[in-house]
């Protein structure tokens, strides 16, 4: 039950249940837990846990672990590439 609209997916990469996909790009290397939704992203070599939410990044999310619950929504100015390690439960919020 996963839905992709406008998306690239190079594998390997590893999908779980009832994930919302659109305007993504994924991969290589990626693994994604259930229940996830993301929305404009470019992810590649990182690991999100379970319902991870990601939204409008403007920039690439490269060499990541997102634990169970994260949250990121908005543009990070000037970056080009980001990589983050959080644990579970945490929020991002750019305005």
């Amino acid at each position: 039950n996963c839905t992709f609209l406008n998306c690239r997916i190079e594998g390997p990469t590893v999908i779980g249940h009832n994930a919302k996909f659109q305007n993504v790009t994924i991969g290589p290397y990626t693994a994604i837990g259930n229940d996830c939704a993301l929305e404009h992203v470019e992810l590649e070599n990182s690991i999100l846990m379970d319902r991870v939410r990601l939204s409008n990044l403007s920039v690439r999310m490269k060499e990541s672990i997102l634990g169970c619950d994260f949250e990121w929504s908005g543009t990070y100015p000037d970056a080009g590439v980001v990589q983050i390690v959080a644990g579970d439960h945490n929020k991002i919020s750019f305005y």
